[in-house]
């Protein structure tokens, strides 16, 4: 062959015809995915992808019906994109698939559009992988596209990999590129592979740094976080991602059943989050601040998420977490570092003022917060800000290249 895309091309053309001529595939089938759920990896994952299989592939009914089965998995299903991503959907029911793109069965429109059915990468646990060839060493042959040759990079780099196949389907060598990814564990009708080692052609993108911000209500951490963005640095700000989800239908309905139009939306429709705020942060309800939480934290973690996946595709070295409730949450765990802004409490109600607060409303968002002595034993560094934002954005800078050397 001239060159490596005509021996691809070659090879699909060869086992797409051994694996449609193989005989016994439903009982095959069967076998190779009993092999797959007996693994150890399969018990401990709680959110599972597993492709559905078309035409001659190996069946995946018996996967989908386990997971289905049992309350404590996920059961993850890709549906193709039109810009050559793959959205992953969590199903509850065989009955909330369709034929999609190139016919092969995908999650409905109407459960695909459910943000709570929606799965990221970084959430898998286990991934089940399709692919017309592969060989020992764990190089995948797809069936052209790239669409799981974008996804896998994008998994946590220890999730288990598992390629699924006819023993036709194993060739002595696949011919790789660049972009290809490869399988942690081979298994067949007749074996469980593991692949020892990786080819480098293969090798993921490092997972960056996170370092999360620390401080007080209203203390600068949006000083600190514009700095980092001046440097070019990956900033996730979950109070502005958390802003744009007022404009979810889903949030919104939750929003109105809950409060009523006349307690929390402006004269155009849109949410008055003044309002939102005096309700949730009164003294006396502080199950309807339980209830916000509730309601916008898992969708804002999500969003964290795919944030820090697609820093990591981008091969970022460094991304900055700002949450309010970062300790609150486990948030830290994410982080390799934490950065405290130390700022005096007059500064601090300067800030809150300008922000149209009155010290009152400064010390009812404080209660729901871990106290500022809990924050500062937390931290890593600790950032003062009792000066102009050029002196803090000067110690940020020195931090910043002094650390930026041991990476």
């Amino acid at each position: 062959m001239s060159n490596v895309s005509d021996q691809k091309t070659e090879l699909r053309k060869n086992i797409r015809l051994a694996r449609k001529r193989e005989e016994h595939r439903p009982e095959k089938s069967v076998s190779a995915c009993r092999r797959l759920v007996a693994l150890l990896e399969w018990a401990c994952a709680q959110t599972v992808l597993v492709y559905v299989s078309y035409q001659s592939e190996v069946e995946t009914d018996t996967l989908l019906d386990t997971l289905l089965k049992t309350p404590e998995k996920r059961c993850i299903v890709p549906l193709c994109l039109e810009n050559g991503g793959l959205k992953l959907v969590e199903i509850r029911s065989r009955s909330e698939l369709v034929p999609g793109a190139y016919g092969i069965l995908e999650p409905c429109a109407s459960v695909a559009e459910m943000s709570e059915r929606n799965c990221i990468a970084p959430e898998i646990d286990l991934a089940v992988i399709p692919g017309i060839a592969f060989d020992a060493r764990g190089r995948r042959l797809g069936q052209g596209g790239g669409y799981y040759d974008r996804l896998l990079p994008c998994l946590r780099p220890e999730v288990p990999t598992i390629g699924l196949a006819f023993e036709c389907q194993i060739v002595p060598e696949i011919p790789c590129e660049a972009h290809d990814s490869g399988v942690k564990y081979l298994i067949t009708e007749a074996r469980t592979l593991r692949i020892v080692s990786q080819p480098t052609i293969m090798s993921e993108k490092p997972r960056p740094e996170v370092w999360g911000i620390l401080g007080g209500i209203a203390c600068g951490k949006s000083l600190v976080s514009e700095f980092f963005r001046s440097r070019g640095i990956p900033v996730f700000d979950a109070d502005r991602f958390g802003h744009s989800l007022y404009d979810r239908q889903e949030i919104r309905d939750a929003l109105l059943q809950r409060w009523g139009n006349h307690n929390i939306l402006n004269m155009d429709g849109t949410f008055n989050r003044q309002k939102i705020a005096e309700i949730v942060f009164a003294p006396e309800n502080k199950s309807e601040l339980e209830f916000l939480n509730a309601l916008f934290h898992t969708t804002i973690h999500h969003g964290w998420l795919e944030f820090l996946a697609n820093a990591q595709s981008a091969g970022a070295s460094l991304v900055i977490l700002d949450a309010a409730l970062l300790l609150e949450t486990g948030w830290d765990r994410e982080c390799s570092a934490l950065l405290f802004i130390d700022t005096p409490r007059t500064r601090q109600e300067k800030f809150a003022q300008a922000r149209g607060w009155t010290l009152e409303e400064l010390e009812a968002r404080e209660k729901n917060q871990f106290p500022l002595s809990q924050k500062r034993a937390a931290a890593t560094w600790i950032v003062p800000n009792d000066s102009t934002p050029t002196a803090l954005g000067q110690r940020l800078e020195t931090m910043l290249q002094s650390l930026l050397r041991s990476f």
